[in-house]
């Protein structure tokens, strides 16, 4: 029969508990993982939903009109002082602020340095911040289709009709 040597012995007394206190440290950062972990898969889920959501309002939208983008789409655009357009496009929001800035879905990431930040979930999303401590989730759906512009008249006439061919994926001001 072997003997255990007496200093293996006095090693693992000194040594009692130690994984308890490992697994007590390591808990919180596991906790984070998993929060994290929940957030930005909710987030990938919300923004599948929305583009499914926003093509089939598109395709709704169209009812197979092959001549996009739709005359009452080339008509607001006029009043906003754009002067052609040549793509048809829907996109997700949750509300509207001031007329024309959408506010995107988002989802809250939790965080221990989050309390420094302090923009809110209901703002536009501005560019220049470059730290959030929501992932906003911004959907758009759309097709190119025929180029339409606005005349000196005011009303709008197909590229085509004019002679050209200028057929753009565009929106312009010009």
């Amino acid at each position: 029969m072997e003997k255990t040597p007496r200093f293996s012995i006095m090693a693992a007394r000194r040594e009692d508990g130690q994984a308890l206190m490992e697994f007590v440290i390591f808990i919180p950062f596991l906790i984070g993982l998993l929060s994290l972990m929940f957030t930005v898969a909710g987030a990938i889920n919300g923004s599948i939903n929305q583009q499914k959501s926003a093509r089939g309002y598109f395709y709704h939208t169209i009812k197979g009109n092959s001549t996009l983008p739709l005359s009452r789409t080339v008509m607001n655009l006029k009043s906003i002082g754009m002067k052609g357009i040549g793509m048809f496009s829907i996109g997700w929001t949750d509300e509207i602020i001031n007329g024309n800035q959408p506010v995107a879905p988002c989802y809250q990431v939790n965080s221990l340095m989050a309390g420094e930040l302090d923009d809110e979930c209901k703002e536009p999303y501005n560019h220049a911040d470059q730290k959030s401590r929501f992932i906003k989730v911004f959907t758009m759906y759309g097709v190119c289709g025929n180029f339409y512009y606005i005349t000196n008249k005011g009303n709008y006439r197909h590229a085509v009709q004019e002679g050209s061919s200028n057929a753009a994926c565009a929106i312009t001001n010009q």
